[in-house]
């Protein structure tokens, strides 16, 4: 529902019965109500109006005896809600609680303790607010929801390959596992230890957890295995890092570095470990 506040100069002296306030539809000038009990100062605020309706009016001085002063007439343009909140504001990137306290404004009425996403944040709503300046408009939100995440999901992947030297002068052995650290300190294993040329495994990883890829050097046959050594590529979205090498030598390993992946968003992670020549 809508409202309007009425501010008039006041009567001197003070009218002894207040100010009489009436009020219609400005298009339906018959349908009149009247304030009760009159108010007896200034500024008034007339509630239960209907939203995006234009409203008129009459303002006069109640006297003694039934007496009115000459009625001063106000009218309204078509009257728009507007809905104000206090909310904690989020990162889309892991949801991350970054101000609280954001006064944001919506031109349709909103649910307290809910999620709306705006752009690359998300805000929740905590509380309604009266008008005020300073807003931040969040009318245009894409998307609403009962928690952050599910306004920002997540599609994050990470694959390991291993590739073996096999050609005529070398045919190679050697493993590679991935393992993870919650706090890039302490690791584990993340995954199974690939041993064949060209397998590969899918992992569902930990969300900003730290992962590298260890490659082992286990054996080498053939004429020309000088030159075969473990190496250790990575690739985020695309974007290839490495080779780190390791040495000549059997039971040599080396690892890529240690990368602490996304929270949040759409990210393909690639670890493949090489047994070959300086690829």
């Amino acid at each position: 529902m809508a409202s309007v506040t009425l501010t008039w100069t006041a009567a001197s002296p003070a009218p002894a019965n207040g100010y009489r306030i009436k009020y219609w539809p400005t298009d339906t000038p018959a349908t009149i109500s009247t304030v009760s009990p009159n108010p007896i100062a200034s500024p008034y605020t007339i509630t239960g109006l209907t939203d995006d309706v234009a409203y008129s009016g009459t303002i006069e001085a109640s006297c003694e005896g039934s007496a009115y002063s000459t009625a001063v007439a106000w009218n309204t343009p078509n009257i728009v809600v507007n809905y104000f909140y206090f909310a904690t504001k989020f990162s889309c990137v892991g949801c991350t609680q970054v101000a609280t306290n954001v006064f944001v404004w919506s031109a349709t009425q909103l649910t307290i303790g809910n999620y709306y996403k705006v752009g690359s944040f998300v805000y929740r709503l905590d509380t309604a607010e009266p008008w005020d300046t300073g807003y931040t408009d969040i009318s245009d939100y894409t998307a609403s929801g009962t928690t952050c995440a599910e306004l920002c999901p997540s599609t994050i992947s990470i694959n390991i390959a291993l590739n073996l030297a096999s050609g005529g002068f070398a045919q190679a052995t050697g493993q590679a596992r991935l393992y993870t650290s919650y706090d890039g300190i302490t690791y584990e294993a993340a995954s199974t230890v690939l041993t064949f040329d060209g397998e590969s495994q899918s992992i569902t990883p930990i969300p900003g957890n730290w992962y590298y890829l260890q490659v082992t050097k286990t054996g080498c046959t053939g004429t020309n295995c000088s030159g075969v050594r473990p190496q250790a590529d990575w690739s985020i979205d695309g974007t290839s890092y490495g080779p780190n090498v390791g040495g000549l030598s059997n039971g040599a390993s080396t690892e890529s570095d240690p990368i602490q992946i996304a929270s949040s968003g759409t990210h393909t992670y690639l670890f493949t470990g090489y047994v070959d020549y300086f690829i």
